[in-house]
């Protein structure tokens, strides 16, 4: 239940990557939780970090998740609202 896509170079090097995880829920149905989204530094603001957010996207559709989620930093908001996401509820973290 587990996906992890990568963005290669020319050069093969990876330049970007992403997952998710989807999750069969108690109740039925299932739900996509994606996670650990990079881009290199230097391949930013070319379109790659959204392919892979639409490929993760579309790897929960062809699961049939009723719903994908993820966290972010505020700094990234604005780039997952691009996506399509939008601001849902409170996320919390307890770290160790």
């Amino acid at each position: 239940n587990y996906f992890g896509l990568v963005a290669i170079n020319k050069k093969l090097d990876v330049i970007a990557y992403g997952s998710i995880f989807i999750e069969n829920k108690i109740r039925g149905g299932r739900m996509g939780h994606i996670e650990d989204i990079a881009v290199h530094q230097h391949f930013r603001n070319q379109g790659i970090g959204s392919s892979i957010i639409e490929a993760l996207c579309q790897i929960a559709n062809d699961h049939k998740c009723y719903k994908v989620s993820l966290s972010c930093k505020e700094d990234n908001l604005s780039f997952y609202q691009k996506c399509d996401f939008i601001v849902r509820g409170i996320s919390l973290s307890k770290f160790f």
